[in-house]
């Protein structure tokens, strides 16, 4: 998928979209996933937003990372939140978990392909799973950063207040 990206293989969404929707979609989506590892899915989603020129595929794909991303490092009984607000002149969406977050010296890297932080963001260290809740190949923030950056938005991470990760998403509003 990164390297169709990266090929230009990718079409730029025409329309204003409505992101309500596709984010209340997605945690439709999520909800089960949520559940089986015992966290709970809050969301915020302001209303109303203005539209964004994105592409509703790849909001979906961006949204439904970031959220398995956060469920996969946060431990049971914890929390995943999904919120989306207007900025001056974007839509800002956040990601926030409250796992073990994401060392300093790690964070410059996480975009990049291939990069994984299995020192401290193990699945299997923290939930005691099989060998197929393993670290991933490390492309999907790559990807999701691609995505993000083909629709006009930017991404960066931020340390959560208490501890954990928020992703933060923007988009420029359509005027």
């Amino acid at each position: 998928d990164l390297t169709r990206l990266e090929e230009g293989a990718w079409q730029q969404a025409h329309e204003p979209i409505d992101v309500r929707p596709v984010l209340k979609e997605v945690t439709e989506i999520m909800q089960l996933r949520v559940a089986q590892a015992g966290l709970t899915l809050a969301t915020e989603i302001d209303a109303p937003l203005p539209k964004l020129r994105v592409s509703v595929d790849d909001l979906e794909t961006v949204t439904v990372n970031l959220l398995d991303n956060a469920v996969k490092y946060t431990p049971r009984g914890g929390i995943v939140q999904l919120r989306a607000a207007e900025g001056d002149t974007t839509v800002e969406i956040r990601v926030e978990d409250n796992g073990p977050g994401i060392p300093a010296e790690d964070v410059l890297h996480i975009f990049d392909r291939f990069y994984r932080v299995d020192k401290a963001r193990s699945r299997r260290k923290r939930t005691g799973g099989d060998a197929s809740s393993g670290s991933g190949a490390g492309l999907g923030l790559a990807i999701v950063r691609r995505l993000v950056e083909l629709n006009g938005g930017e991404i960066r991470v931020e340390p959560a207040p208490e501890r954990g990760t928020v992703f933060v998403v923007s988009f420029p509003a359509v005027a």
